[in-house]
């Protein structure tokens, strides 16, 4: 394939593959392939010779920026890229003329097709969550309508649309008041906002009775919201020294330092969270813990000791990184009293 690129990575947990030219320019991405090696060198050869490759598409939009298809198959391209800006500045476009949108049709895949309206729809998700119910309405049967709660997780994410989402997550569970899947959505953005504490409590314990288990995220979900209703003693039975021990005695660096992080940010428990953070360093010397350290420090005004250990996480991470460099200058600027 000539002098083109490739790199691996993952998205949503789905193997994927970048195609770029030498001079840094994006071909496409192959993502979910099989492990069928012959068919996932077929794939790659389709995306690196194709018409409807993310550069292509993007030429063709250079030159005609107004055509609708072009605009259609251009913000699928962002969505596979996870672009969601790109992709919602598009969705406005393929907008702007709805009806001649909705006679325009537009191929995805090999077995996808939708209209130009039906995607701009779709995409508007992203920034106005809530027209993820009237889409549902619309298109009962889309083959996008299995996407959209990927849209809402990607609005969700936006610090001006997180409140909009959890209305959304919380009339999709009247309809839907057995689906896990919702539920979680919806305990974890409560959780993020410290709201609706009493609501996101009570599906936590409809769903998962024993507890969240191994489910990190969840589990730091229903500490927050334990101590939004004012039950820390609840929430350090749950999360507490007894939980850091159990992951100390078994050498587990990673949990260790989540559980500093977490009570770093809540600005609590902070004995304890520089304890597992000393230990966690003591079972893997990395820039991360320092961090988090740093973090546990600083939230206890222990001023010189959080900048002493940003420093040390710079190091660690090759002497340049944006966020420990932010990190000790607002450091330095509170003990100055700036």
């Amino acid at each position: 394939m000539g002098d083109s690129l490739f790199r691996f990575y993952s998205i949503r947990g789905t193997p994927t593959v970048l195609i770029a030219q030498a001079d840094g320019r994006e071909i496409d991405r192959v993502v979910g392939y099989g492990s069928e090696p012959e068919r996932f060198r077929q794939q790659l050869e389709q995306a690196y010779q194709g018409d409807f490759t993310y550069l292509k598409i993007s030429q063709a939009y250079e030159a005609d920026s107004t055509n609708l298809e072009t605009i259609a198959r251009l913000a699928y391209k962002c969505e596979q890229r996870d672009d969601y800006a790109g992709m919602s500045r598009l969705a406005e476009k393929l907008m702007q003329d709805s009806e001649k949108a909705k006679i325009t049709r537009v191929p995805l895949g090999s077995n996808q097709e939708v209209t130009a309206y039906e995607y701009g729809c779709y995409a508007q998700i992203l920034s106005h969550p809530r027209k993820l119910l009237t889409f549902r309405e619309e298109f009962p049967q889309s083959p996008l309508r299995g996407n959209v709660l990927y849209m809402l997780d990607a609005a969700a994410r936006n610090p001006k649309k997180k409140r909009e989402a959890l209305e959304v997550y919380s009339e999709l569970l009247k309809p839907e008041p057995k689906s896990r899947s919702i539920a979680r959505r919806y305990i974890l953005l409560c959780a993020d906002l410290d709201t609706c504490a009493e609501a996101a409590l009570e599906h936590l314990n409809a769903f998962w009775p024993n507890g969240p288990g191994d489910d990190f995220q969840l589990q730091e979900a229903q500490v927050s919201l334990l101590l939004v209703q004012g039950d820390e003693a609840e929430a350090l039975e749950i999360y507490g020294p007894a939980y850091a021990q159990a992951w100390a005695d078994s050498g587990n660096a990673y949990a260790l330092n989540a559980y500093a992080w977490f009570w770093a940010l809540k600005g609590r428990n902070l004995g304890d969270a520089e304890n597992a953070s000393r230990k966690a360093l003591e079972l893997d010397d990395n820039h991360m813990i320092w961090d988090t350290l740093s973090m546990v420090l600083w939230k206890q005004k222990r001023y010189a000791e959080a900048i002493e250990a940003e420093v040390k996480a710079l190091q660690l991470a090759g002497g340049k990184n944006a966020d420990y460099e932010q990190r000790i200058a607002d450091i330095r600027a509170e003990r100055e009293g700036k």
